[in-house]
């Protein structure tokens, strides 16, 4: 596969999103509450906080969205697959969206903005800024659909006005789930062609394919007995003959065939420049690399290992692989 190539601030823009996407999990004490708020189940909106940050003399505001807690609310939204048109949300009606997230993001516009314009207007310098959407999971999820609401071309709302505010506007998210019919793309508005749309996502993290097919067939995947196969003797059987002879490995017998496991097609496709966080294939010890990812890729393979959606080990990883970037050695 591609590696994933990016210059250092991108690197630097990728960090401060990880960091954002983690703390927006904890609920900050009373004197730190400065642009934070809680989530409305009333309303249906989630929590999110926005922070303003100085990057080689630049401004930077974040916006972060936090992802789903232990709660019924937000697992409802969770399960809400049913794609719905985003009409008078996004430029093309006909990309049916999760219905859940859809909802959610509609919901918060009004908030969302209110805050932006609140924080310019508190100090005109943050005007021409540039502007950071991000979030983990479900959060990623509302917080793409907000990105692509932002920078519509058709839809006027109390958000897309502001656009025009702020130099740039990215949207960087963690192991996000699938969200439209057709992947979510940054819309090119001519000087701002240079917005960062990037999604992250661990090998093996079964949120990023999280529909309703996949959920069932990964369920029942779970259930099915182990494969069984005879195409090669034991291992214990194999090893112990090698030992016994002195001209090498005897040869195999039958060709070894893979076990495979139809994969369903996948309903929703995942938004954004989609980068693959993995173990480097080969190399024994802890090492980690990112590469290219496109949806069609994505839509032929079973993950299903809950330890790889952390935020942590996302946070963990971007900092190595940023770490390698600057000081031009490996990651791990």
């Amino acid at each position: 596969m591609l590696p994933f190539i990016a210059y250092l601030p991108t690197w630097s823009l990728v960090c401060r999103a990880a960091k954002a996407s983690l703390e927006v999990y904890e609920r900050p004490h009373r004197e730190q509450r400065e642009g934070y708020r809680d989530a409305d189940p009333k309303h249906g909106t989630k929590a999110f906080v926005i922070k303003s940050q100085t990057v080689d003399d630049r401004k930077l505001l974040v916006v972060a969205i936090r992802g789903s807690q232990k709660n019924r609310v937000d697992w409802a939204i969770n399960f809400g697959f049913a794609p719905r048109q985003p009409v008078g949300f996004l430029d093309d009606a006909g990309n049916w969206c999760h219905a859940g997230f859809l909802e959610v993001a509609r919901a918060m516009v009004g908030t969302v903005a209110a805050q932006l314009k609140r924080h310019i207007e508190q100090d005109p310098a943050w005007a021409g800024c540039s502007l950071m959407f991000t979030g983990h999971s479900a959060g990623g999820a509302v917080a793409s659909l907000l990105y692509m609401h932002m920078l519509s071309r058709t839809i006027d709302s109390e958000l897309t006005v502001l656009a025009g505010v702020f130099r740039r506007v990215h949207c960087v998210t963690f192991g996000t789930p699938p969200l439209s019919l057709l992947p979510l793309q940054a819309p090119r508005n001519g000087h701002k062609d240079k917005n960062q749309f990037l999604s992250f996502c661990n090998e093996g993290d079964l949120v990023v394919r999280a529909d309703w097919a996949y959920i069932k067939s990964l369920a029942k995947l779970i259930a099915a007995p182990a494969p069984h196969t005879t195409a090669q003797p034991r291992l214990r059987e194999r090893v112990s003959r090698q030992k016994l002879r002195s001209d090498g490995p005897e040869p195999s017998g039958k060709p070894r065939h893979a076990t495979r496991w139809p994969v369903p097609d996948g309903s929703l496709s995942a938004g954004g420049r989609m980068v693959l966080l993995r173990q480097r294939p080969g190399v024994r010890s802890p090492s980690v690399e990112a590469v290219q990812l496109t949806d069609g890729e994505l839509r032929g393979v079973v993950f299903g290992d809950p330890a790889m959606h952390r935020m942590s080990l996302y946070k963990q990883r971007v900092d190595d692989l940023a770490f390698a970037a600057v000081s031009g050695g490996d990651t791990g």
